[in-house]
């Protein structure tokens, strides 16, 4: 089923989303991610003593493995600069600052590609 996602800026540095998509498969916002990997709305609102990262109870969550091993992935949300996307490390923070996707340095990281299904029309 197609959607259109939203691509808010990024609430700590409100660095720009971009425009709007239509996509089947898509990556996940720093919004989505807090809601559905565990509530971190709050954390992901206000800096407070965090600089780069939300670090808090729902790390577990948002966790990938592969294997018997932990990897980092990609967010479609902004980081710091426009050539940089948030992303979740591989120890389930919110890395807020993001992870280069162009141009040098370029960092690694997986996707977790998300869906909507319609179960029903």
């Amino acid at each position: 089923m197609q959607v259109t996602n939203r691509n808010a800026n990024n609430p700590w540095f409100n660095t720009a989303g971009g425009p709007d998509t239509a996509d089947h498969l898509f990556l996940l916002s720093l919004q989505e991610v807090c809601q559905y990997f565990g509530d971190s709305q709050a954390k992901l609102s206000t800096k407070g003593g965090q600089t780069w990262l939300v670090d808090d109870q729902n790390n577990g969550n948002r966790q990938a493995r592969y294997g018997t091993d932990f990897h980092g992935w990609r967010l479609c949300s902004p980081g710091y600069y426009g050539r940089t996307g948030a992303s979740i490390t591989k120890h389930g923070h919110v890395y807020v600052r993001g992870n280069g996707v162009f141009g040098q340095p370029r960092d690694g990281g997986g996707v977790r590609p998300a869906l909507w299904l319609r179960l029903e029309d």
